[in-house]
């Protein structure tokens, strides 16, 4: 069927929440954990304020740790529904497990901090930020790729029909 057909709903065309795109977003989730442990891996400069991001303002490095597993939870959230003919379980199902698994590797990010030098690691505010960032993204994927109404049928047909009869 041409995509271009059909109308068009609410993030359809940019972000291929379907099947055969679900491959892509899973590479696009084993980029992130590249671009993650390369994150990680730079030496800080002491305050945690140095690594990639140089000379944050102190208290902004949980804004970094807030955006970056937002991206991780929103290409998660698809890869999620991989290996089942509906494309996964429930939404609520999905944002959990991909709040599980951002708590998962924000932990492990933190435990790997503590070996680089420079860097502090083991921040329980961190960890949290990374938890709060991957339901964010999660959550945003679910918003912006659910299929609502078409354009035109948002209001109950009591309400069109009181219109009219006005």
């Amino acid at each position: 069927m041409n995509l271009w057909s059909r109308p068009v709903r609410r993030g359809q065309l940019w972000l291929k929440h379907n099947a055969g795109w679900r491959g892509r977003w899973a590479a696009g989730f084993c980029l992130w954990v590249v671009l993650l442990w390369i994150v990680s891996s730079t030496p800080g400069g002491g305050d945690d304020e140095g690594g990639i991001l140089i000379r944050l303002p102190p208290g902004s490095d949980k804004a970094a740790h807030f955006a970056l597993f937002a991206l991780g939870g929103f290409c998660l959230f698809p890869v999620l529904g991989l290996g089942r003919p509906s494309g996964g379980g429930g939404w609520q199902w999905r944002i959990l497990w991909a709040v599980l698994v951002m708590a998962v590797f924000g932990f492990l990010d933190e435990w790997h901090q503590t070996s680089v030098p420079g860097r502090t690691g083991g921040d329980v505010w961190d960890w949290t930020a990374d938890v709060c960032g991957g339901a964010f993204g999660a959550t945003m994927f679910w918003l912006f790729t659910r299929r609502g109404p078409d354009p035109g049928t948002s209001l109950p047909k009591s309400r069109i029909e009181e219109g009219r009869a006005g």
